[in-house]
């Protein structure tokens, strides 16, 4: 039986059905934030991100001192401190804070909502509905302004000037690697952006092996996506792994190379069925930039 919302089961339980809805509300509400959160905008600065969930806090705060429904402004409460606890794990998970600054953000974190607990419990802070009304319309006018800028702002770039050439030696093993080449990373936005690593393949001639490139900093391989701050660049090395340039024992760096004044390096869409020249042949680059000179 139902009367002005009131659901009763047969257990003789009244069950409130605004609440009901309420609550489901909420939930998808709370797991859009956290989806938002989990990078579904792939393309989107992670500063801006950061923020954008701050705000969204912000903005479900003052909603709750807007509306005048108690079960409505308690959904509006949990999303805000839902947009602020994933604001929190985005932050953390995706910017170096170090332990100090995990620490801090954690304990500031704490101290503000033990504060809005008093004033809104103790004080009973509220603003008029004016008040609100403006405050949530700057917020939103704020984040949909942001939000536009980051889409029309300069995305990462990525640029590999390769060699003209390398030398092997007879030193080197199948665990070592040769530079081939340099890629820069550059992020020319106001705000922080993720930006690609190029992946690059190639073939070593005369055998036409299958030669593995990787991108490598300060000894690091690095590949996926790296973070660039606003109106930064990072240098990689190209790297061609030894294993591609072995013997047919598999023992070491076939002579045919080692006796090679120089390893050309070229690059190409595809690497060709076969040559009778030494030369590194590398795929997937879309082509060259000037060259560095030969190491």
């Amino acid at each position: 039986m139902c009367s002005g919302g009131v659901v009763s089961t047969r257990w003789g339980v009244d069950v409130d059905s605004s609440k009901v809805l309420y609550v489901v509300g909420a939930v998808f509400g709370f797991a859009a934030i956290l989806y938002f959160g989990a990078e579904v905008i792939v393309e989107m600065s992670p500063t801006l991100k950061s923020t954008l969930l701050l705000l969204a806090f912000a903005f479900f705060l003052v909603a709750a001192q807007y509306t005048e429904t108690e079960s409505v402004d308690t959904v509006a409460y949990v999303l805000a401190a839902g947009s602020y606890v994933v604001f929190l794990w985005y932050t953390v998970t995706r910017f170096d804070l170090g332990e100090t600054g995990v620490f801090l953000l954690l304990a500031v974190s704490s101290v503000m909502f033990i504060g809005l607990g008093y004033l809104l419990r103790e004080t009973e802070l509220e603003l008029d509905g004016r008040q609100a009304r403006v405050i949530a319309a700057a917020l939103a006018l704020l984040m949909v302004a942001a939000v536009a800028g980051d889409v029309v702002g300069a995305q990462p770039s990525a640029e590999t000037e390769w060699m003209d050439g390398f030398t092997v030696d007879d030193d080197l093993g199948f665990g070592d690697s040769v530079k081939v080449g340099e890629t820069t990373l550059s992020n020319e936005f106001l705000l922080s952006r993720f930006a690609d690593v190029p992946r690059y393949t190639g073939c070593v001639y005369p055998g036409g092996e299958t030669a593995s490139l990787s991108h490598v900093e300060d000894d690091t391989p690095v590949s996926g996506q790296v973070l660039l701050s606003g109106g930064s660049e990072r240098r990689f090395d190209v790297e061609v792994s030894m294993r591609g340039f072995a013997d047919e024992d598999r023992e070491g760096v076939d002579d045919v190379y080692l006796e090679a004044d120089e390893i050309p390096v070229e690059v190409r869409e595809d690497c060709p069925a076969e040559s009778d020249d030494v030369k590194l042949v590398v795929v997937g680059a879309g082509g060259s930039s000037p060259p560095l000179p030969p190491r």
